[in-house]
């Protein structure tokens, strides 16, 4: 039987590369845990966001303003698809925006472009600066998701249009009161017979009307408070890079023994 309690203890470049394993394993655990409180963070932040719009929505509607249907005051409908058959259909000049583009922000341009002759013969519609999108259904988050035009622009038959009468309503504001239900009508489509929303939902949600100087008031402070939530978002995408970038350097100086 051998005797083991004379064998040559292990060299020093196994005890070395031993202790730079756990080394590593220490740092990757930290980066970790970096990352995952980031993400917390960003998540949170949007909900906290979401929370207060549904407040205000809740404070307008009982502050005794005027109430009406968005279809009352706004017109709502959709757009089209140009046939994917027809290649003259495409690659115009006229921008055609999907719900995958709706990511509760202004749009200046689009993915995808269609011409003239693919326009009149769809239901397309071209929908002027200040239009409100939301995404009737999509992929993911898409569903329930917001956008400003900020050019005239065409939409495929997912997204929901709403030109509100502006002499009524702001559109910032008509669109900041549609963020304010997202989950509410995420949760109420849900598994339900009724998956995906429609022009009819839209138009019979329920919108409180303050004079429009309070309305831009409103939609002037909501606004800071996205500034503020963006600002967050950035420094947590930048951390996340920097933790990322962390452990590509700490497996790099490993690998040339530099730890």
């Amino acid at each position: 039987r051998p005797d083991f309690s004379t064998a040559p203890k292990l060299p020093d470049f196994l005890n070395s590369a031993s202790a730079t394993v756990a080394h590593i394993e220490s740092l990757a655990a930290r980066v970790n845990e970096a990352q995952r409180l980031r993400e917390e963070a960003d998540v949170e932040s949007e909900l906290l966001f979401a929370s207060y719009l549904k407040a205000t929505r809740h404070q307008l509607l009982e502050n005794g303003f005027p109430k009406s249907k968005i279809g009352d005051v706004a017109v709502v409908t959709s757009g089209g698809t140009p046939s994917r058959d027809n290649p003259t259909y495409w690659g115009g000049d006229i921008p055609w925006i999907k719900t995958g583009e709706l990511i509760d922000g202004d749009i200046y341009d689009s993915e995808e472009h269609i011409t003239e002759e693919g326009m009149k013969n769809s239901s397309a519609r071209l929908f002027p600066p200040e239009t409100i999108l939301i995404a009737l259904y999509g992929q993911g988050q898409t569903r329930g998701r917001t956008a400003r035009l900020m050019i005239e622009a065409t939409t495929n038959q997912a997204c929901c249009a709403i030109l509100p009468t502006p002499e009524i309503l702001d559109s910032r504001f008509t669109q900041y009161w549609q963020r304010s239900l997202y989950y509410e009508m995420r949760e109420k489509s849900h598994g339900g017979a009724q998956p995906n929303w429609n022009g009819g939902m839209i138009k019979n949600i329920e919108i409180a009307l303050p004079p429009l100087d309070e309305q831009r008031r409103i939609v002037a402070y909501l606004d800071g408070l996205q500034a503020k939530v963006n600002a967050l978002r950035g420094l947590q995408s930048a951390s996340g890079e920097e933790l990322s970038a962390l452990m590509s350097s700490v497996l790099d100086r490993a690998f040339k023994g530099e730890i």
